[in-house]
């Protein structure tokens, strides 16, 4: 069966909703477990689509002519359907609660045993509801242990409780399927539960980046374009505008992290700051005045590997993190939050209403030449996640450099995505490094290099990869992963006719 095949019957047997109420922790402080998500009825949407109001499109041809000869809006709410025999894909945001008394446990207790009411269960019984817990702004390792380690959590993952829902309610499997955008879940054994693993960001970076309300509000108001997506944009423009860029560095943040706060400060620290766009909102100096570890095991890095102290290559790297100069943290944090887009500067323009995941200008990138990324988590080694940061440069030709989880590129590559190891030189050796400070340093080098290239050496350099950037950019905006999550979803969903 042609995967346009499976769209199509998804679309037309189910119906689409979403939940009526959000689920919170009945103890305080109250943490939010679920909310409405509206994953899928945007997928099946053509309007979410259209690129900036022109007759050009993103994603799947055949979807897309689909959608714009047969397009309805099926989302309705579910209890309106409780009562017949009409499917409904009932689709749940599901948030991790870290910080709760027992962080599976009451996943359990105040959401799915509240919400699985005996006519939910009997329509999941018989395969007319769909349970989809969206996770696509995380990417939550289901297989970690230690909550029920540290808290005596009564589960020992959200894999066991997944399964437990399932048992104790007497569902098929097929009627819950879990989305995440953990790429390292795919190394995951099967625990008997549902769950699809996929760049779900590449979808959000598209689909946020020409759909927000926001941007048009803000294009009326300051005759600005917000939006992200330029799809008339050139490799040869971009090639054009390195000619004459006096940034090099792209470095954007706009949420607290620490090792984030370390990017920051090794920019400022090797004098790359006034060659650098830079958007972060937070810094904490504590988060390098006082990172003992971070100090220690990158120094122990440079002592056993390049023996700094007979090499200059490598001794200015040891320098970063032997001799923290708390006068730049100092500076640092008096100096946020710093803002990198023209646009921003606007009167009008009002950053504490921007939401992280809101598209950045896209003129951050037109005047930069690579982008510094980091994902949600870098110090994590038990995730992949491919978010917005990684997938917004992309579309502007950016060379990327990670400071990322261990395999993200291994895993960038998987996805059909091509490396940029020809600029940046040490980016396997990052990849497969499991301690964040080790990463860290070869970033440094790598970005060291770089911004010692000549503009001659650096234009021909990417030159002479432009296929590589070019290639990126159209697998980003044909976003297989929609075919891929929707494949999965149909066979999940219809398993017992299989």
């Amino acid at each position: 069966m042609k995967y346009i095949d499976k769209f199509k019957r998804i679309y037309k047997d189910w119906w689409m909703s979403n939940l009526d109420v959000d689920f919170y922790t009945k103890t305080e402080p109250r943490h939010l477990i679920a909310n409405s998500s509206r994953y899928l009825s945007e997928v099946f949407h053509k309007r979410n689509f259209i690129v900036n109001d022109k007759q050009q499109y993103f994603g799947n041809k055949e979807t897309f002519k689909y959608l714009s000869m047969n397009f309805w809006d099926n989302d309705v709410p579910f209890r309106r359907l409780l009562e017949n025999d009409e499917k409904v894909i009932v689709q749940a945001g599901l948030h991790p609660i870290t910080d709760s008394t027992y962080p599976i446990y009451d996943t359990k207790r105040w959401f799915f045993d509240l919400f699985l009411e005996p006519n939910i269960v009997r329509k999941m019984r018989n395969g007319t509801l769909v349970l989809l817990l969206y996770q696509g702004w995380e990417a939550e390792n289901f297989e970690d242990e230690l909550y029920s380690k540290v808290k005596s959590d009564k589960y020992k993952t959200y894999y066991h409780m997944f399964k437990d829902v399932l048992d104790q309610y007497k569902l098929p499997k097929s009627s819950m399927i879990i989305l995440s955008s953990n790429l390292f879940g795919n190394d995951h054994e099967d625990y008997g539960v549902n769950v699809i693993y996929d760049n779900i960001m590449e979808w959000n970076s598209l689909h946020r980046g020409i759909a927000e309300s926001y941007a048009r509000k803000m294009l009326k108001e300051t005759g600005h374009d917000f939006r992200s997506i330029n799809m008339d944009y050139s490799v040869d423009e971009y090639l054009e505008s390195i000619k004459n860029n006096e940034k090099r560095i792209c470095r954007l943040s706009r949420t607290k992290h620490q090792q984030r706060d370390w990017m920051l400060y090794l920019i400022k620290q090797n004098n790359w700051l006034d060659r650098s766009l830079v958007e972060q909102k937070f810094f904490n100096r504590n988060h390098i005045d006082n990172d003992t570890y971070t100090h220690k095991t990158a120094i122990d890095f440079c002592s056993s590997n390049w023996n700094y102290n007979d090499n200059e290559e490598y001794k200015y790297l040891a320098d970063n993190f032997k001799n923290i100069d708390k006068n730049t943290t100092q500076e640092l944090e008096a100096r946020v939050p710093m803002i990198a887009s023209d646009y921003e500067t606007h009167p009008k323009f009002k950053p504490d209403t921007i939401h992280s995941n809101l598209p950045i200008p896209y003129d951050v990138y037109n005047k930069s030449v690579f982008s510094w990324v980091s994902t949600s988590l870098p110090d994590r080694t038990d995730m992949v996640f491919l978010n917005q940061s990684t997938f917004n440069p992309i579309l502007f030709y950016h060379p990327i450099v990670w400071l990322s989880n261990p395999r993200t590129v291994e895993y960038f590559k998987k996805c059909g995505y091509k490396s940029y190891d020809w600029l940046f030189e040490s980016e396997d050796k990052a990849d497969k490094a499991e301690i964040f400070s080790h990463r860290l340093l070869h970033n440094l080098h790598d970005i060291n290099k770089v911004m010692n290239m000549s503009n001659d050496e650096l234009y021909n350099r990417i030159k002479d990869n432009k296929d590589t950037l070019v290639h990126n950019r159209n697998l980003l905006i044909r976003c297989k992963s929609i075919d891929r999550i929707i494949t999965q979803i149909y066979e999940m969903i219809y398993e017992t006719e299989i």
